[in-house]
């Protein structure tokens, strides 16, 4: 098969240079605070092991929360010592859909930036950025295609500055694009890789724009947030809104329990869905085995809804490898239609060097509703971050 020729986006350069400038000013004003900044009082610069990150700083080190990362040392192009944490990303992921017999890659090249303002009363405000030019086959086998596929377009994973309003992290205000608090994804950062939770396909977006109050108060974990239900992109048309929110709690080691609300009105295509849901997300730690799992239900317009993930994953003992299975259950109540959407995921991710992440996944449907074919979808990604 020959690869279709990669071009260069010709949408009007007013646009381009928006988004263009506003990726630029974001990080410019974490480099630029870092030469005022105080000493850092959260940032680490020695190697850290998951047991202190998490998936976050191997594969997204521009993010505070739970991630694949392991016990070696952290790309960062900020200088050692400082509270600003700087890495360039480039990744490419392949997909072959069997159903289709069609292929598709996806290229990625990036910058993940956090900068922590200190001052000597402690920490101020956190600022991350997250910004990729991507590149998408004209394919259908790349889900929720956009009109620049076959192009290079900039999308922001994460844009936002979460300010502290008060100390020990009980309030504060977050403003930007983040992702919307609900489910396991609020401690589990999966951006740019190939493990995914229900996010897109429950709720039809994990990111937004907006502002949001979170913290973490009386041993709660909690982030409630409005925002403008477009998804990456700010779009007032229809005028959509999110209303959503997770409250978190850790009752014993190992154990994390969410409960969630949202609630809005969805931008999709060109009109809004009415869309309302309920969810609950567990997460139990085993020594090497984790179980996790989410459900929630609701509507979309009058239709009922009902959506289930569970996982099981294994982490090597130096937490460089990670294999899971998943398993995906989706239901919306259509006239003259009972079949929900079933499936299987099962995935591995190696942190081969400092710098190299790789991953393989496939993932298998088991049911689709009447009109929809069964599919199988092979996945490979390899990420280089320096």
């Amino acid at each position: 098969m020959t690869a279709s020729p990669t071009t260069i986006k010709t949408k009007p350069l007013s646009a381009w240079r928006a988004r263009a400038t506003c990726l630029a000013l974001a990080t410019a004003l974490g480099l630029m605070a870092h030469a005022d900044a105080q000493p850092p009082t959260t940032l680490q610069t020695t190697p850290l092991s998951i047991g202190q990150l998490g998936e976050t700083q191997a594969e997204n080190p521009a993010d505070e929360r739970e991630t694949d990362a392991t016990s070696i040392h952290q790309t960062n192009l900020a200088p050692s010592g400082s509270n600003l944490r700087l890495t360039l990303d480039l990744a490419t992921r392949f997909t072959w859909d069997d159903t289709r017999d069609e292929a598709a890659n996806t290229s990625f090249v990036g910058v993940d930036l956090l900068h922590v303002f200190s001052g000597s009363s402690g920490d101020r405000a956190t600022l991350t950025v997250q910004g990729f030019f991507t590149h998408a086959d004209a394919s259908s086998v790349v889900p929720q295609p956009r009109e620049e596929a076959g192009e290079w377009f900039l999308e922001y994973r994460i844009l936002n500055l979460n300010i502290n309003l008060l100390d020990q992290s009980r309030l504060n205000l977050r403003l930007g694009h983040f992702e919307l608090p609900f489910g396991l994804e609020q401690n589990i950062n999966t951006n740019g890789t190939l493990r995914q939770f229900s996010h897109v396909a429950n709720l039809g977006f994990k990111t937004d724009w907006g502002a949001s109050l979170n913290g973490i108060l009386h041993g709660v974990d909690y982030e409630v947030g409005l925002t403008r239900g477009s998804g990456n992109e700010w779009l007032n048309r229809e005028r959509p809104w999110i209303v959503s929110g997770r409250l978190g709690v850790k009752p014993k080691a190992g154990l994390s329990v969410g409960v969630a609300g949202f609630s809005g009105e969805v931008l999709d295509i060109n009109t809004t869905v009415r869309r309302e849901r309920l969810g609950l997300d567990v997460e139990q730690e085993l020594g090497p085995l984790t179980l996790l799992g989410e459900v929630s239900l609701g509507h979309d317009e009058d239709r009922e809804v009902f959506n289930t993930l569970a996982e099981v994953n294994w982490r090597t003992r130096h937490e460089d490898l990670l294999v899971y299975l998943q398993h995906r259950f989706f239901d919306i109540d259509t006239p003259n239609q009972d079949d929900p959407a079933t499936g299987f995921a099962f995935g591995a991710r190696w942190i081969a060097s400092t710098h190299w992440a790789l991953s393989a996944a496939v993932e298998q449907d088991t049911d689709q509703p009447a009109g929809s074919a069964r599919g199988r979808r092979w996945m490979m990604q390899a990420r280089y971050r320096f």
